[in-house]
């Protein structure tokens, strides 16, 4: 005789793939209890400020994801002065999204991620770009620590792009076509198409150049950083990354501005 089996199933199975895309529908509250527990931020040996190496990317994310800073509540007649009669400053508008700087059509004009200053530090950066309206585009780093950087994966991978290519639509394009997703998240059905799409939307001027690269057949995504940790250990041009115990004690994290191959 055959069986024949039904069941229910609701939204849960969608709940942890789309965690990668909307982040804000799980509870992170509870993600900074107990930072910096057990190893102490790096700072600097002279006059003691945090000197933890960043990228811009990573500071587009940090100003993106904070919280809006209070906003005092002031008494003011109808010529705009407050209460002692002294003029009330205008307050400062929020940081816009960065995903306005990947619409084609407000690109110059709703910038939200800046366009950075040429090599040359004696030119100095156009007007209005850079940073926006006076707000800089990065907290201060005492700051830093109180703030969750979290950020869908589309998001996170498109700042990361605009900043490493600099304006530049060549290295967009080459950027654009040599994503490789990894791990075992990536094994859910769909995730690479789904991804695709997502930055084809956000970037229509460059859909025809987004492509999602996958692992060969015979690697499994989830050992492909380990493997290539392995592969990268065994080259003999990378003895001079090696970091020590003594290097490590005396500069903290800044050592690895000096001895990664690549620049922050």
């Amino acid at each position: 005789p055959t069986r024949k089996y039904f069941f229910k199933t609701y939204d849960e199975i969608l709940l942890a793939p789309q965690g990668y895309f909307r982040p804000s529908i799980f509870d992170h509250s509870w993600k900074l209890r107990d930072r910096r527990r057990i190893i102490d931020r790096s700072r600097d040996l002279y006059d003691g400020s945090p000197n933890d190496p960043t990228s811009t990317a990573q500071s587009a994310i940090i100003a993106m994801t904070a919280p809006p800073p209070p906003q005092n509540t002031v008494a003011i007649n109808g010529n705009g002065d407050g209460p002692d009669g002294m003029a009330v400053s205008t307050p400062v508008r929020q940081l816009p999204n960065p995903l306005q700087r990947f619409s084609e059509q407000d690109r110059t004009s709703h910038s939200a991620i800046g366009t950075p200053a040429p090599d040359d530090d004696d030119t100095p950066a156009p007007q209005g770009e850079g940073e926006t309206s006076g707000v800089k585009n990065e907290l201060d780093p005492s700051l830093r620590d109180d703030v969750l950087p979290i950020a869908p994966l589309d998001v996170a991978i498109l700042t990361s792009i605009v900043h490493g290519a600099r304006n530049d639509d060549r290295k967009t394009r080459d950027f654009l076509g040599g994503i490789m997703v990894i791990g075992g998240g990536s094994q859910v059905p769909g995730f690479y198409t789904y991804l695709e799409e997502r930055l084809k939307e956000s970037r229509p001027g460059f859909a025809k150049d987004v492509m999602i690269g996958t692992p060969p057949r015979e690697l499994d995504p989830q050992g492909v950083v380990w493997k290539g940790g392995s592969v990268f250990g065994k080259l003999r041009q990378t003895n001079d990354s090696w970091i020590n115990k003594i290097e490590h004690d005396r500069l903290g994290a800044r050592v690895l501005a000096y001895k990664l191959m690549w620049a922050w």
